[in-house]
C-alpha cells in the first residue's frame, strides 16, 4: 500500500491488465472508493491513459484524495467478449504536517 498526501494533484494510479490487450478495450474507466464509501469514477478520457506495458493509469485531480484512510481502486473494462473489473488495489491517504 502506498501513501498519498491529502489534496495531492497529479499522482498516478497504475493498474497492469493481464490476459487482455488494453488496446482492444471498447471502454474503460477507473473506480476509486474513498474511506467514507463514496466513489470517484475517472473517465476514460483526459487523465486516464493507456500505458506502454498493457496498463492503465489515472492521475488524481483536485478533490480526489481528500480524506485520511484507505482508498481502493480498480479499472472497469469492456471487450467484445468480456466485461468486468481488474484486481482491486489500494493506497492510504495521509494528512500533511
Amino acid at each position: 500500500m502506498a501513501d498519498i498526501f491529502l489534496n495531492t494533484i497529479g499522482t498516478t494510479l497504475d493498474v497492469e491488465i493481464q490476459d487482455y490487450d488494453v488496446a482492444d478495450a471498447t471502454a474503460y474507466h477507473f473506480i476509486i472508493k474513498r474511506p467514507d464509501d463514496t466513489y470517484i469514477r475517472g473517465p476514460a478520457t483526459g487523465d486516464c491513459q493507456i500505458g506502454d506495458h498493457n496498463n492503465l493509469w489515472y492521475a488524481v485531480i483536485s478533490g480526489d484524495v481528500n480524506q485520511v484512510g484507505t482508498y481502493y481502486f480498480q479499472v472497469y473494462l469492456e471487450f467484445s467478449n468480456w466485461r468486468g473489473r481488474s484486481n482491486k488495489l489500494d493506497f492510504h491517504g495521509i494528512d500533511n504536517v
